[in-house]
């Protein structure tokens, strides 16, 4: 049986489900499936909820259709294969993300062979949110700004490949039709990536606990095992993403935590960080641009930019503020994708966008800024 939230049975009488045209009009039948599948073992009494439903399309359906959307984006006009993953990939992420989808390729096909179709099903959701909120989020800049063809090729290649064999795995019926490659899977990467997230999950939590934002740079961040019987090596590779990560200049494992009003720490039983939260001027500068280079990113949405295409921006400001900016110009100019960055205003011009805002240039002190962008 269907039943409502309460428990009740779905009746006309008692008017206590919406239409099922509103659902899947609405969310769609695919969510509709998989929260019924996922939410309620066979044979037991399935209990409908349309919160349930909504929350099954924002977490899995909708993020595997803007994964899609944004390798389109990128993609543009080049064909990228998504019938075979790339041979050998050389990024850690590109491994991780490989071991991680032929690992749940057989843990679905275990548990479809027994018929436990909830089991089977529940994996796909902690997939996807792996998939979008640490792989492509921390694949963003190679295929906003790669460093080469290759490159982007390698990390857009592996994408497309995992999008399409995802689909066959969460395909109703069909999941075990899928050919497990096991050449893929790296157990002690998927360990490794695990303990990389948690680190990285106490490193946001001591930013947050200071109140300091991510877009602000840091200089360290100590690692320490938090018992003798918990040892651990991470690769280089993974202090690079870490780095990356928390925004942070350095990250060291260390025998014994540093102490000092400086730093701030924080554990999970297991792993105990600590976090160097002083702030010199060359991390300020640093902080102020990153937030400048927010600002002008929104600016390029709202004026409906494409990443790829140029723009010449213009700026005006007080002294201090333009000094830092003059120091930072080409990086800046290569963050917002502007082959012309100047300063001062300029009369009779028309930009796409403008906006006005204050930055904040150190403790209780802000600056006024101007900017204008176009097109070129």
């Amino acid at each position: 049986l269907i039943l409502d939230e309460k428990g009740q049975k779905l009746s006309k009488k008692l008017r206590n489900y919406p239409e099922p045209e509103l659902i899947f009009e609405k969310y769609g039948a695919d969510a509709l499936r998989y929260f019924l599948l996922a939410s309620t073992p066979i044979g037991e009494d399935y209990k409908f909820s349309e919160k349930g439903v909504q929350e099954v399309y924002r977490k899995l359906i909708s993020t595997v259709l803007n994964t899609l959307s944004f390798l389109r984006l990128y993609s543009g006009k080049m064909k990228i294969s998504a019938s075979k993953a790339p041979t050998k990939p050389k990024h850690v992420l590109d491994r991780w993300i490989l071991s991680r989808l032929q690992s749940l390729i057989e843990q679905i096909n275990k548990e479809m062979e027994k018929y436990e179709l909830t089991r089977a099903s529940r994996p796909l959701e902690e997939f996807v949110e792996d998939l979008s909120n640490w792989y492509v989020r921390r694949s963003r800049a190679r295929f906003q700004h790669p460093k080469s063809r290759s490159e982007y090729l390698e990390a857009a290649g592996t994408l497309a490949f995992v999008l399409a064999e995802f689909a066959k795995a969460a395909a109703p019926f069909t999941p075990f039709l899928a050919e497990v490659n096991k050449k893929f899977i790296d157990k002690k990467l998927n360990e490794l990536m695990d303990l990389t997230r948690k680190i990285a999950a106490l490193g946001l939590k001591a930013r947050a606990v200071a109140g300091i934002k991510v877009r602000q740079p840091l200089q360290k961040l100590k690692i320490q095992s938090a018992s003798r019987r918990t040892k651990f090596k991470i690769t280089e590779e993974l202090l690079v993403l870490l780095k990356e990560e928390l925004n942070v200049k350095e990250v060291e494992i260390v025998k014994k935590l540093p102490g000092g009003p400086q730093w701030l720490a924080e554990t999970d039983g297991r792993i105990s960080v600590a976090l160097d939260t002083e702030l010199t001027a060359e991390l300020k500068e640093e902080g102020l641009i990153r937030e400048l280079v927010r600002n002008i990113q929104e600016m390029r949405r709202d004026a409906g930019l494409k990443p790829q295409e140029k723009i010449a921006a213009r700026y005006s400001c007080s002294g201090g503020l333009e000094e830092i900016i003059g120091k930072h110009r080409d990086n800046l100019k290569q963050a917002i994708s502007a082959d012309k960055l100047e300063a001062g205003l300029k009369e009779k011009q028309v930009f796409a966008a403008e906006k006005t805002f204050d930055l904040e240039t150190g403790p209780g002190d802000t600056k006024n800024i101007w900017i204008g962008i176009k097109k070129l």
